[in-house]
Protein backbone atom coordinates (compact mmCIF):
# COMPACT_ATOMS: atom_id res chain seq x y z
CA UNK A 1 0.00 0.00 0.00
CA UNK A 2 2.59 2.36 0.99
CA UNK A 3 3.99 3.06 -2.64
CA UNK A 4 2.59 5.24 -5.57
CA UNK A 5 0.92 3.13 -8.02
CA UNK A 6 -1.67 3.44 -10.87
CA UNK A 7 -4.86 1.88 -9.34
CA UNK A 8 -8.32 0.88 -11.00
CA UNK A 9 -11.49 0.53 -8.21
CA UNK A 10 -13.66 -2.55 -9.07
CA UNK A 11 -17.19 -3.52 -6.96
CA UNK A 12 -17.94 -6.87 -7.26
CA UNK A 13 -21.91 -8.86 -7.79
CA UNK A 14 -19.20 -9.89 -7.14
CA UNK A 15 -17.78 -6.50 -7.18
CA UNK A 16 -14.54 -5.13 -7.31
CA UNK A 17 -12.56 -1.43 -8.26
CA UNK A 18 -8.77 -1.41 -9.71
CA UNK A 19 -5.90 0.35 -11.28
CA UNK A 20 -3.23 -0.35 -14.01
CA UNK A 21 0.28 1.26 -14.34
CA UNK A 22 0.28 4.58 -17.37
CA UNK A 23 -3.53 4.44 -16.53
CA UNK A 24 -5.71 5.21 -13.78
CA UNK A 25 -9.08 3.49 -13.92
CA UNK A 26 -11.78 2.91 -10.89
CA UNK A 27 -14.44 0.03 -11.91
CA UNK A 28 -16.87 -1.86 -10.70
CA UNK A 29 -15.75 -5.94 -10.98
CA UNK A 30 -18.74 -8.28 -10.79
CA UNK A 31 -19.99 -11.93 -10.67
CA UNK A 32 -22.30 -12.26 -13.27
CA UNK A 33 -23.71 -15.52 -12.36
CA UNK A 34 -21.15 -17.59 -14.88
CA UNK A 35 -17.51 -17.94 -14.04
CA UNK A 36 -16.72 -14.55 -15.05
CA UNK A 37 -15.98 -11.34 -13.38
CA UNK A 38 -16.79 -8.55 -15.57
CA UNK A 39 -15.23 -4.92 -14.57
CA UNK A 40 -17.20 -1.54 -15.47
CA UNK A 41 -15.86 1.85 -15.23
CA UNK A 42 -16.16 4.22 -12.83
CA UNK A 43 -13.85 6.56 -13.10
CA UNK A 44 -9.63 7.15 -13.49
CA UNK A 45 -8.89 8.34 -10.66
CA UNK A 46 -6.41 6.70 -8.64
CA UNK A 47 -6.32 5.53 -5.29
CA UNK A 48 -4.41 3.63 -2.69
CA UNK A 49 -6.69 3.33 0.25
CA UNK A 50 -10.74 2.62 0.17
CA UNK A 51 -13.41 2.61 3.28
CA UNK A 52 -16.99 2.11 2.28
CA UNK A 53 -19.68 4.24 4.17
CA UNK A 54 -21.58 2.21 5.95
CA UNK A 55 -24.86 3.17 6.31
CA UNK A 56 -25.67 3.24 2.50
CA UNK A 57 -25.95 -0.63 0.95
CA UNK A 58 -28.29 0.91 -2.28
CA UNK A 59 -29.47 2.68 -4.45
CA UNK A 60 -26.69 5.10 -2.88
CA UNK A 61 -23.52 3.44 -2.26
CA UNK A 62 -20.34 5.52 -1.58
CA UNK A 63 -16.74 4.47 -0.67
CA UNK A 64 -13.93 6.71 0.65
CA UNK A 65 -10.88 6.93 -1.05
CA UNK A 66 -7.14 8.99 -0.36
CA UNK A 67 -5.33 9.35 -3.32
CA UNK A 68 -1.87 7.34 -4.49
CA UNK A 69 0.08 10.89 -5.14
CA UNK A 70 -1.36 11.69 -1.74
CA UNK A 71 -2.76 14.88 -2.69
CA UNK A 72 -6.23 14.16 -0.42
CA UNK A 73 -9.47 12.06 -0.06
CA UNK A 74 -12.71 11.81 -2.14
CA UNK A 75 -15.61 10.59 -1.60
CA UNK A 76 -16.71 8.20 -4.87
CA UNK A 77 -20.62 7.88 -4.77
CA UNK A 78 -23.48 6.27 -6.93
CA UNK A 79 -26.79 6.93 -6.36
CA UNK A 80 -28.26 4.51 -8.79
CA UNK A 81 -26.91 1.13 -7.80
CA UNK A 82 -23.50 2.08 -9.11
CA UNK A 83 -24.87 2.93 -12.81
CA UNK A 84 -22.85 6.30 -12.88
CA UNK A 85 -20.55 7.12 -10.46
CA UNK A 86 -19.12 11.07 -8.72
CA UNK A 87 -16.07 12.12 -7.43
CA UNK A 88 -16.60 14.92 -4.19
CA UNK A 89 -13.66 16.30 -2.97
CA UNK A 90 -12.64 15.97 1.34
CA UNK A 91 -9.46 16.71 1.90
CA UNK A 92 -6.19 17.40 1.06
CA UNK A 93 -4.10 15.31 3.81
CA UNK A 94 -2.73 12.31 2.84
CA UNK A 95 -3.60 9.71 4.59
CA UNK A 96 -2.28 5.73 3.65
CA UNK A 97 -5.31 3.53 5.08
CA UNK A 98 -8.45 4.11 6.43
CA UNK A 99 -11.18 2.08 7.72
CA UNK A 100 -15.24 2.00 7.73
CA UNK A 101 -16.96 3.63 11.23
CA UNK A 102 -19.61 1.30 11.36
CA UNK A 103 -23.30 2.79 11.55
CA UNK A 104 -22.80 6.19 11.29
CA UNK A 105 -23.04 7.98 8.17
CA UNK A 106 -20.28 10.10 6.39
CA UNK A 107 -17.65 8.61 9.08
CA UNK A 108 -14.43 6.62 8.52
CA UNK A 109 -11.26 6.25 10.36
CA UNK A 110 -7.56 7.52 8.71
CA UNK A 111 -4.33 7.02 9.71
CA UNK A 112 -1.79 10.06 8.30
CA UNK A 113 0.60 8.95 5.57
CA UNK A 114 3.22 10.83 7.98
CA UNK A 115 2.73 8.96 11.04
CA UNK A 116 1.61 11.57 13.18
CA UNK A 117 -1.70 9.78 14.00
CA UNK A 118 -4.70 8.33 13.57
CA UNK A 119 -7.94 10.35 12.89
CA UNK A 120 -11.68 10.45 12.85
CA UNK A 121 -13.09 11.96 9.61
CA UNK A 122 -16.62 13.41 9.62
CA UNK A 123 -19.21 15.41 7.72
CA UNK A 124 -20.64 17.86 10.05
CA UNK A 125 -23.02 20.91 9.10
CA UNK A 126 -21.40 21.13 5.11
CA UNK A 127 -17.90 20.74 5.84
CA UNK A 128 -15.42 17.81 6.37
CA UNK A 129 -13.53 18.18 9.82
CA UNK A 130 -10.74 15.51 11.36
CA UNK A 131 -10.81 15.02 15.01
CA UNK A 132 -7.60 13.78 16.53
CA UNK A 133 -7.77 9.73 17.95
CA UNK A 134 -4.77 8.61 18.90
CA UNK A 135 -1.17 9.83 18.34
CA UNK A 136 -0.25 6.11 17.30
CA UNK A 137 1.19 5.22 13.59
CA UNK A 138 -1.23 2.44 12.52
CA UNK A 139 -0.22 0.03 9.11
CA UNK A 140 -3.63 -1.28 8.70
CA UNK A 141 -7.19 -0.70 10.83
CA UNK A 142 -9.98 -2.90 11.28
CA UNK A 143 -13.54 -1.10 12.71
CA UNK A 144 -15.37 -3.77 15.10
CA UNK A 145 -18.93 -3.99 13.16
CA UNK A 146 -21.12 -4.69 16.35
CA UNK A 147 -19.88 -1.29 17.88
CA UNK A 148 -22.10 1.70 16.33
CA UNK A 149 -22.23 4.25 18.98
CA UNK A 150 -22.05 5.66 21.67
CA UNK A 151 -19.47 2.60 21.95
CA UNK A 152 -17.05 2.93 18.63
CA UNK A 153 -13.86 0.54 18.72
CA UNK A 154 -11.37 0.08 15.98
CA UNK A 155 -8.06 -2.44 15.73
CA UNK A 156 -4.65 -0.79 14.24
CA UNK A 157 -1.71 -3.03 13.48
CA UNK A 158 1.71 -1.09 14.38
CA UNK A 159 3.26 0.29 12.07
CA UNK A 160 6.95 -0.56 13.70
CA UNK A 161 5.34 -4.27 13.96
CA UNK A 162 4.84 -4.60 17.77
CA UNK A 163 1.60 -5.27 17.46
CA UNK A 164 -2.31 -4.47 17.73
CA UNK A 165 -4.17 -1.70 19.85
CA UNK A 166 -7.72 -1.74 20.51
CA UNK A 167 -8.72 2.22 20.03
CA UNK A 168 -11.78 2.64 21.92
CA UNK A 169 -14.81 5.72 22.27
CA UNK A 170 -17.78 5.55 24.67
CA UNK A 171 -19.27 8.81 23.60
CA UNK A 172 -19.94 8.83 20.03
CA UNK A 173 -16.01 9.48 19.15
CA UNK A 174 -15.65 12.95 21.41
CA UNK A 175 -13.49 11.18 23.71
CA UNK A 176 -10.71 8.32 23.13
CA UNK A 177 -8.04 5.91 24.45
CA UNK A 178 -6.44 2.67 24.10
CA UNK A 179 -9.19 0.17 25.75
CA UNK A 180 -6.29 -2.60 24.78
CA UNK A 181 -2.62 -1.88 24.48
CA UNK A 182 -0.79 -4.60 22.14
CA UNK A 183 -4.12 -7.35 23.02
CA UNK A 184 -1.26 -8.93 20.83
CA UNK A 185 2.36 -9.19 20.09
CA UNK A 186 2.33 -10.72 16.56
CA UNK A 187 3.20 -8.39 13.71
CA UNK A 188 -0.07 -7.71 11.31
CA UNK A 189 0.64 -6.16 7.88
CA UNK A 190 -3.62 -6.47 7.18
CA UNK A 191 -6.47 -6.15 9.49
CA UNK A 192 -10.08 -6.89 8.52
CA UNK A 193 -13.35 -6.55 10.06
CA UNK A 194 -15.72 -10.38 10.36
CA UNK A 195 -18.85 -9.17 10.19
CA UNK A 196 -21.32 -9.38 12.71
CA UNK A 197 -19.38 -10.40 15.26
CA UNK A 198 -17.94 -8.22 18.06
CA UNK A 199 -14.33 -8.50 19.12
CA UNK A 200 -12.61 -10.44 16.32
CA UNK A 201 -10.29 -9.47 13.49
CA UNK A 202 -9.08 -11.00 10.40
CA UNK A 203 -4.93 -10.52 10.57
CA UNK A 204 -2.66 -11.60 7.59
CA UNK A 205 0.64 -12.05 9.48
CA UNK A 206 3.68 -9.98 8.03
CA UNK A 207 5.91 -12.77 7.91
CA UNK A 208 3.73 -13.95 5.18
CA UNK A 209 2.97 -17.22 6.85
CA UNK A 210 -1.20 -16.92 7.04
CA UNK A 211 -3.98 -15.65 7.48
CA UNK A 212 -5.80 -15.71 11.28
CA UNK A 213 -8.41 -14.66 12.90
CA UNK A 214 -7.91 -12.73 16.54
CA UNK A 215 -10.74 -12.52 19.07
CA UNK A 216 -11.89 -12.18 22.77
CA UNK A 217 -12.70 -14.93 24.70
CA UNK A 218 -11.17 -14.75 28.71
CA UNK A 219 -8.86 -13.45 26.43
CA UNK A 220 -7.00 -12.74 23.25
CA UNK A 221 -6.90 -15.73 21.22
CA UNK A 222 -5.70 -16.33 17.69
CA UNK A 223 -6.72 -19.05 15.18
CA UNK A 224 -5.24 -20.27 12.27
CA UNK A 225 -7.66 -19.37 9.22
CA UNK A 226 -5.42 -20.43 5.72
CA UNK A 227 -1.62 -20.65 5.17
CA UNK A 228 -1.18 -18.08 2.88
CA UNK A 229 -0.29 -14.32 2.21
CA UNK A 230 -2.61 -11.79 1.60
CA UNK A 231 -1.96 -8.10 1.16
CA UNK A 232 -5.34 -7.06 1.19
CA UNK A 233 -8.64 -8.05 2.56
CA UNK A 234 -12.41 -7.37 2.24
CA UNK A 235 -15.11 -9.20 4.18
CA UNK A 236 -18.57 -10.33 2.40
CA UNK A 237 -21.05 -8.48 4.59
CA UNK A 238 -23.99 -10.55 3.33
CA UNK A 239 -22.13 -13.35 5.92
CA UNK A 240 -22.66 -12.83 9.52
CA UNK A 241 -22.66 -16.42 11.02
CA UNK A 242 -22.96 -19.18 10.64
CA UNK A 243 -21.39 -19.18 7.19
CA UNK A 244 -18.29 -16.01 7.40
CA UNK A 245 -16.53 -15.07 4.17
CA UNK A 246 -13.35 -12.99 3.17
CA UNK A 247 -11.81 -12.11 -0.63
CA UNK A 248 -7.80 -11.93 -0.35
CA UNK A 249 -5.56 -10.22 -2.84
CA UNK A 250 -2.56 -12.32 -2.64
CA UNK A 251 0.70 -11.04 -2.29
CA UNK A 252 2.22 -12.82 -4.92
CA UNK A 253 0.19 -10.63 -7.29
CA UNK A 254 -1.73 -14.15 -8.71
CA UNK A 255 -5.06 -13.20 -7.90
CA UNK A 256 -7.82 -13.16 -5.25
CA UNK A 257 -8.94 -15.67 -3.09
CA UNK A 258 -12.37 -16.67 -1.18
CA UNK A 259 -11.95 -17.89 1.95
CA UNK A 260 -15.06 -19.52 4.08
CA UNK A 261 -16.59 -21.11 7.30
CA UNK A 262 -19.78 -23.15 7.33
CA UNK A 263 -19.81 -23.18 11.03
CA UNK A 264 -19.24 -20.00 12.68
CA UNK A 265 -15.21 -19.99 12.15
CA UNK A 266 -14.62 -23.30 13.59
CA UNK A 267 -13.03 -24.41 10.31
CA UNK A 268 -11.84 -22.49 7.25
CA UNK A 269 -11.20 -23.11 3.53
CA UNK A 270 -10.92 -21.62 0.15
CA UNK A 271 -13.70 -21.33 -0.61
CA UNK A 272 -12.48 -20.29 -4.59
CA UNK A 273 -9.62 -19.82 -5.61
CA UNK A 274 -7.56 -17.02 -7.56
CA UNK A 275 -11.63 -16.05 -8.72
CA UNK A 276 -9.85 -13.56 -10.56
CA UNK A 277 -6.10 -13.69 -11.29
CA UNK A 278 -5.64 -9.41 -11.43
CA UNK A 279 -3.50 -8.34 -9.58
CA UNK A 280 -5.19 -6.39 -6.41
CA UNK A 281 -3.49 -4.21 -4.32
CA UNK A 282 -6.61 -3.13 -1.99
CA UNK A 283 -9.68 -4.83 -1.56
CA UNK A 284 -13.11 -3.19 0.64
CA UNK A 285 -16.30 -4.41 1.26
CA UNK A 286 -19.57 -3.00 -0.46
CA UNK A 287 -22.18 -2.66 2.37
CA UNK A 288 -25.18 -4.61 2.41
CA UNK A 289 -24.41 -6.56 -0.41
CA UNK A 290 -23.56 -9.83 -0.78
CA UNK A 291 -21.12 -11.39 -3.13
CA UNK A 292 -19.73 -8.11 -3.65
CA UNK A 293 -16.24 -5.85 -2.80
CA UNK A 294 -14.37 -2.92 -3.70
CA UNK A 295 -10.68 -3.42 -5.10
CA UNK A 296 -8.02 -1.56 -6.78
CA UNK A 297 -5.34 -3.53 -9.01
CA UNK A 298 -1.72 -2.84 -10.58
CA UNK A 299 -1.16 -4.33 -13.80
CA UNK A 300 2.12 -4.55 -16.36
CA UNK A 301 3.11 -1.36 -18.08
CA UNK A 302 1.10 -2.65 -21.36
CA UNK A 303 -2.98 -1.34 -19.96
CA UNK A 304 -4.26 -4.13 -23.13
CA UNK A 305 -5.02 -7.26 -22.17
CA UNK A 306 -3.69 -9.95 -24.62
CA UNK A 307 -5.68 -9.98 -27.10
CA UNK A 308 -7.26 -6.94 -26.40
CA UNK A 309 -10.83 -8.38 -26.94
CA UNK A 310 -10.63 -10.34 -23.48
CA UNK A 311 -12.02 -7.19 -22.14
CA UNK A 312 -12.55 -8.56 -18.26
CA UNK A 313 -9.07 -10.33 -18.41
CA UNK A 314 -10.41 -13.90 -17.98
CA UNK A 315 -8.39 -15.47 -20.66
CA UNK A 316 -11.02 -15.63 -22.81
CA UNK A 317 -13.13 -13.96 -25.67
CA UNK A 318 -16.98 -14.51 -25.09
CA UNK A 319 -20.75 -13.18 -24.63
CA UNK A 320 -19.47 -11.06 -21.73
CA UNK A 321 -16.71 -9.09 -23.94
CA UNK A 322 -19.16 -8.74 -26.41
CA UNK A 323 -21.47 -7.31 -24.16
CA UNK A 324 -18.76 -4.42 -22.73
CA UNK A 325 -17.84 -3.88 -26.67
CA UNK A 326 -21.78 -3.10 -26.52
CA UNK A 327 -21.70 -0.78 -23.68
CA UNK A 328 -18.32 0.70 -25.31
CA UNK A 329 -19.85 1.30 -29.13
CA UNK A 330 -18.85 4.30 -30.57
CA UNK A 331 -20.01 4.27 -33.94
CA UNK A 332 -17.76 5.85 -37.19
CA UNK A 333 -15.56 8.68 -36.33
CA UNK A 334 -17.18 9.09 -32.59
CA UNK A 335 -20.22 11.56 -33.94
CA UNK A 336 -21.00 12.03 -30.21
CA UNK A 337 -17.12 12.31 -29.02
CA UNK A 338 -16.95 10.22 -26.36
CA UNK A 339 -14.05 8.51 -27.07
CA UNK A 340 -11.59 9.89 -24.86
CA UNK A 341 -14.06 9.48 -21.74
CA UNK A 342 -13.93 5.74 -22.35
CA UNK A 343 -12.50 3.04 -19.82
CA UNK A 344 -9.25 1.94 -20.94
CA UNK A 345 -10.82 -1.69 -21.58
CA UNK A 346 -12.74 0.32 -24.25
CA UNK A 347 -10.12 1.84 -25.64
CA UNK A 348 -8.10 -1.17 -26.20
CA UNK A 349 -10.25 -2.22 -28.46
CA UNK A 350 -9.55 0.29 -31.00
CA UNK A 351 -8.15 -2.28 -33.14
CA UNK A 352 -7.37 0.04 -36.05
CA UNK A 353 -5.97 3.02 -33.79
CA UNK A 354 -8.57 5.42 -35.32
CA UNK A 355 -10.22 6.94 -31.97
CA UNK A 356 -13.42 5.21 -32.34
CA UNK A 357 -14.94 1.57 -31.61
CA UNK A 358 -17.13 0.91 -35.30
CA UNK A 359 -17.97 -2.05 -37.37
CA UNK A 360 -14.14 -2.48 -37.90
CA UNK A 361 -13.04 -3.21 -34.33
CA UNK A 362 -16.46 -5.62 -34.37
CA UNK A 363 -15.26 -7.39 -37.29
CA UNK A 364 -11.65 -8.15 -35.54
CA UNK A 365 -13.65 -9.06 -31.77
CA UNK A 366 -15.67 -11.63 -33.81
CA UNK A 367 -12.21 -12.69 -35.36
CA UNK A 368 -11.35 -13.76 -31.98
CA UNK A 369 -14.36 -15.04 -30.14
CA UNK A 370 -13.68 -18.48 -28.41
CA UNK A 371 -16.68 -18.59 -26.47
CA UNK A 372 -16.64 -19.21 -22.56
CA UNK A 373 -13.86 -21.02 -20.71
CA UNK A 374 -12.28 -21.59 -24.25
CA UNK A 375 -8.91 -19.65 -23.94
CA UNK A 376 -8.38 -17.31 -27.48
CA UNK A 377 -5.97 -17.36 -29.60
CA UNK A 378 -3.22 -14.47 -28.05
CA UNK A 379 -2.51 -13.33 -31.76
CA UNK A 380 -6.07 -13.43 -33.02
CA UNK A 381 -6.15 -9.62 -32.68
CA UNK A 382 -2.74 -9.02 -34.18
Amino acid sequence: MGSKQTIRLVTAITMVICSRYGSAQLDQTYWSGSPDWVPLSINTSNYKALAEEATHAGPILIVHSARADGSGLYQVISTNWGQSWSENFISSTDYKELATMHGIANQFYASRADGTGLERVYFSGNTWSTLPVVANNYKALAADPSQTGPTLMVYGARADGTGVDRVRSNDWGTNWYLDFALLTSTDYDELETVTGVANSFFANRADGTGLERVYYSAGWITQAVVVGDYKSLAADPGQSGPIFMVYGARADGTGVDRIRSDNWGGTWYVDQSALTTNDYTELCTMTGIANQFYGSYVADNNPCNDPVFDADNDNDVDQDDFGIFQRCYTGLNDPQQVFSTLPIECTCMDIDGDQDLDQVDLIALTSCFSGAAVPAAPACDN
